[in-house]
């Protein structure tokens, strides 16, 4: 097929499926604003999107493609609408995010937008298994899985494999359940497991294709796979995308400079308001709590947030790593730049104890002004002042 054909057979899809917004009386989506090797994206706010994140979207789909063996088609594109404000429109009730089978059209909230990715990846019309396709697409977001039901008081999961869409419509999918059973199946059996679901999902295959794709992973019956299951007693998995965040550097000063055309500084925070930031993980060691020295100099108008993962974890919550939302009903430490010329001449600095875990360092400005940032940070046993003279 000629490049021109084979552009225009990627964007049938899309232009049948706008005309039938349209013919169907629903407002016209925003337009796109920006276009990368891969993407089509249109927003419903005015910020700016940061390279940064235009990258993390590209980047995200190359580790998709690689992981799930399966590849976007030659001069396909996926169109995202990125809308904050109105994706109530065009998804269903309560949703952040929906995928329109067959087109490669997602609309999203960021918080979903990698999960939604997925969807357009596999572009399953089939909808075999719905339980099936929405544990990938949680599961390869890259924000990991959690779950603390107990067998008795869940559905069984070898029911759950046939839900259809009529059933899922009506909200009868747990999400949670259908990230945490994937991300338990490719821990115990490898990602080939995954690999093997994927080409059924992807070929439109039936209940007997399934149910072969999942007896040849277990070795067992598919009817055997609930009691299976019913031993995992791991709760959480971590995030596949987690080890993409960089690791602060420990002892020296760090440039997380931001400025919204590098990209290195992901744009917009949470929500769509504006502006920039960037991300770094922390890993306390050992069994002990330790000193954390940091410094941050940065003007006043950039912060840092020092958000505990497992805390976070510890409550209930999911964080996607790259757009991170704790939760408002913990505390994490904070400091605010304290130069007001925006020389970087000048630091905030706080010495916080912290218990060896998980750690976000999240730095950030309201704004698009580029900030020169540096920070420095250290981890120091906590220093026991010796005991008076008697």
């Amino acid at each position: 097929m000629s490049a021109l054909r084979s552009d225009l057979a990627a964007r049938l899809p899309l232009a049948l499926a706008l005309s039938s917004f349209a013919l169907a009386g629903c407002q016209q989506p925003p337009e796109v604003r920006y276009e990368t090797e891969h993407f089509e994206i249109a927003t419903d706010f005015d910020a700016p999107v940061c390279a940064g994140t235009l990258r993390y979207l590209e980047d995200h789909l190359a580790f998709a493609e690689s992981e799930l063996h399966h590849k976007l088609p030659a001069g396909a594109k996926i169109r995202l609408y990125w809308l904050e404000h109105s994706v109530g429109d065009w998804c269903h009730e309560g949703a952040a995010g929906c995928y329109y089978p067959g087109t490669r059209v997602i609309f999203s909230e960021g918080q979903s937008m990698t999960h939604e990715v997925i969807h357009a990846l596999l572009n399953a019309e089939a909808q075999t298994s719905l339980f099936i396709e929405e544990g990938l697409a949680e599961v390869y977001s890259g924000v990991g899985a959690r779950y603390f039901r107990a067998p008795g008081e869940r559905p069984p999961v070898d029911e759950l494999i046939w839900l259809t869409p009529k059933e899922y419509r009506a909200s009868e999918l747990d999400y949670a359940l259908a990230a945490h059973f994937l991300a338990w199946l490719e821990r115990e059996y490898g990602r080939v497991a995954t690999q093997r679901i994927v080409e059924v999902v992807v070929a439109g295959g039936g209940p007997k294709q399934l149910d072969a794709a999942l007896e040849r992973t277990i070795s067992a019956d598919t009817e055997d796979i609930e009691e299976i299951y019913a031993t995992a007693t791991q709760t959480t998995y971590r995030g596949l995308r987690e080890d993409a965040v960089p690791e602060l550097e420990l002892d020296h000063g760090v440039d997380l400079s931001l400025r919204c055309d590098d990209d290195q500084t992901l744009g917009p925070l949470p929500g769509g308001a504006g502006g920039m930031y960037e991300v770094r993980r922390l890993r306390v060691p050992g069994s002990y709590p330790l000193m954390l020295d940091i410094h941050l100099y940065a003007s006043a108008d950039v912060r840092l947030d020092l958000i505990d993962v497992d805390r976070e974890r510890g409550a209930g919550r999911k964080l996607d790593f790259f757009l991170p939302r704790p939760s408002e009903e913990l505390d994490h430490p904070r400091l605010i730049g304290d130069d007001p010329g925006g020389d970087v001449e000048t630091s905030s600095q706080r010495e916080l104890v912290v218990t060896p875990g998980l750690y976000l360092l999240f730095v950030s400005s309201p704004g698009y002004e580029a900030e020169d940032v540096l920070v420095e940070a250290s981890l120091d046993p906590i220093r026991v002042p010796a005991p008076a003279p008697e």
